[in-house]
């Protein structure tokens, strides 16, 4: 890897998020309270934009009519509305201690949100903007994923060494198993359209590839330090034929 050009944000840049419609990435500036907008092939700013309090986290409902951001500092979870651009909020949600990680159903219907210091997993209705459910989970959840058929969620423990697995297709969240794994578990991303996750621990530079169906760990991966485990953050290319 070359560094070929380097795009100053706002103050603590924090994850970066591609647009449903890939024309933005999107970078969250948690305590700049502002995201900035870049071009996905050029790397050139688009905009700043400013005023979004503290947004650690942050993901669009698969119809792009809603953001949503995790406050990781403050505790809350805030619900945009999205129109031809602009952003209002519509709601701010208190959550437990240190939101972490959102994932959002492909129905663009429910917002899940990890409690990483408050060990906990929420999910907050979008039509009424109201929280659904409120479960208590292993020791500091951190990234969070659904499967394709929206009836499984996957919580990665930064605290133990697995992932947990829960039923979310019933009208309050089930444990289902812990598939257990190396230390560290953070990053987990997703094969498309293939049920694969991959779970990238830093601890011990290696990549776990799972079944989202079976909930088994396929295989290990092993790399060096700073390779593919380190960049393996949010997802495959198209086809999962490689890392981006």
């Amino acid at each position: 890897w070359v560094e070929i050009k380097r795009v100053p944000t706002g103050k603590e840049p924090h994850h970066i998020y591609l647009t449903p419609d890939e024309k933005s990435v999107i970078v969250a500036n948690a305590v700049g309270n502002s995201l900035t907008f870049l071009d996905p092939r050029t790397g050139d700013v688009q905009r700043t934009v400013n005023g979004i309090s503290d947004p650690y986290h942050l993901r669009f409902s698969p119809d792009m009519k809603w953001l949503v951001t995790a406050g990781n500092r403050l505790n809350h979870v805030d619900l945009y509305r999205w129109n031809a651009g602009e952003l209002s909020l519509v709601q701010r949600i208190p959550t437990g201690k240190t939101p972490s990680h959102l994932w959002i159903d492909s129905k663009s219907t429910v917002v899940y949100a990890t409690m990483q210091e408050s060990d906990e997993l929420i999910a907050v209705d979008l039509a009424t903007q109201t929280l659904k459910w409120r479960i208590k989970t292993g020791f500091l959840p951190a990234d969070i994923f659904g499967t394709p058929d929206d009836k499984k969620l996957l919580v990665a423990l930064t605290g133990a060494r697995g992932v947990e697995v829960y039923d979310v297709s019933v009208p309050m969240a089930a444990f289902c198993t812990l598939v257990h794994a190396g230390p560290t578990s953070s990053p987990l991303s997703t094969s498309q359209p293939a049920p694969w996750c991959a779970r990238s621990r830093s601890a011990n530079h290696r990549t776990g590839y799972g079944h989202s169906t079976t909930n088994r760990v396929k295989a290990v991966v092993r790399s060096a330090p700073r390779g593919p485990a380190a960049v393996v953050q949010r997802g495959f290319c198209p086809g999962g034929s490689c890392l981006q």
